[in-house]
């Protein structure tokens, strides 16, 4: 399962941007008949209407709507996705980073500009 689907690969780069990978919904979907909660159920739990969570729960997950569903179960992501999860957080960790640096740059650059 690792590695299919960009399942616990490492993040791709994307230009300059870092591109955070997408989640299996199947560790959902067993983490949901263990627990026997119902899509109905869960997506009630979360505050989304059931064909919302239905469709999204047929393709892979972005990491904060797969958080959602996980603490809708009332469970940690690393606790239905394990290892995936965690490289998923490294790759959004960068992700931060990257933006911040960017950020901070574009400032310095402002500054520098309008005193010059």
């Amino acid at each position: 399962m690792r590695g299919e689907s960009g399942l616990g690969a490492r993040p791709r780069a994307v230009g300059c941007v870092v591109a955070i990978p997408r989640l299996d919904p199947a560790p959902l979907r067993a983490a949901m008949r263990l627990q026997g909660v119902s899509l109905n159920a869960l997506a009630e739990r979360i505050g989304q209407r059931p064909e919302q969570l239905r469709r999204q729960a047929q393709r892979e997950l972005a990491w904060y709507v797969a958080d959602a569903y996980a603490c809708g179960l009332g469970m940690h992501p690393a606790e239905v996705w394990g290892d995936d999860w965690w490289a998923v957080e490294r790759a959004h960790e960068q992700w931060r980073d990257y933006r911040k640096n960017r950020d901070l740059a574009r400032r310095r650059a402002a500054r520098k500009s309008v005193a010059a």
